[in-house]
């Protein structure tokens, strides 16, 4: 896996967790990193340097992991596909077109809104709502981005902590974005709006 230009990471895995009785590790290889292998409870003396094992370029042998998980009958398309729909080829995210996110905005009503919670099947949290509402600005302006955040701020329920922290909250999530959260928040939350309407 290339991350940018400063990490990466190569997977060597394993489908078997057992082998001879033994249970078989699992690793993942940091650049400059050294791996030393045990055998039957005993260290080898040989010690595998990164560089070692990372002549990737003139690999051409080696699988992708797409190939990899394909023989062992992991299936790495998305189930649903009005979530296929969402993600474009190149991995990135559509724009949600502005029917829908009107919709969604329509659809976030009288709902108690917590300011931290375990999970979103239980509860709606700043975190989840403002990734939604920061995805708004993808296709469109900024004002609706801000539109968006004062009607669900007064159509909904806000705990008093999510009330106190509503606007330090916004400013540390401004950076995540994911308009589509908003169609999973109303189908957890206002499932005959999104039955209906979405």
């Amino acid at each position: 896996i290339v991350y940018d230009e400063n990490l990466e990471i190569d997977i060597f895995a394993q489908m078997y967790t057992h082998k001879d009785g033994e249970l078989v590790a699992n690793r993942v290889v940091l650049p400059n990193s050294k791996v030393r292998i045990m055998e039957k409870g005993v260290w080898k003396k040989e010690v595998l340097h990164y560089k070692e094992l990372h002549d990737w370029s003139n690999a051409h042998h080696l699988a992708s992991l797409r190939n990899i998980l394909g023989s062992w009958n992991v299936d790495l398309t998305a189930k649903d596909d009005h979530i296929s729909n969402t993600v474009s080829q190149d991995c990135t995210l559509e724009a949600m077109p502005i029917e829908i996110a009107d919709a969604c905005i329509q659809g976030l009503k009288i709902l108690k809104i917590h300011n931290d919670t375990n999970t979103l099947a239980r509860e709606i949290s700043l975190l989840p709502l403002y990734m939604g509402l920061n995805g708004l600005e993808q296709r469109q302006d900024k004002q609706y981005k801000e539109d968006a955040y004062t009607t669900v701020f007064r159509n909904n329920i806000l705990t008093p902590n999510a009330n106190e922290h509503w606007s330090d909250r916004k400013g540390r999530y401004s950076s995540r974005a994911n308009a589509w959260i908003l169609t999973k928040i109303i189908k957890l939350h206002n499932k005959e709006y999104y039955e209906t309407t979405l």
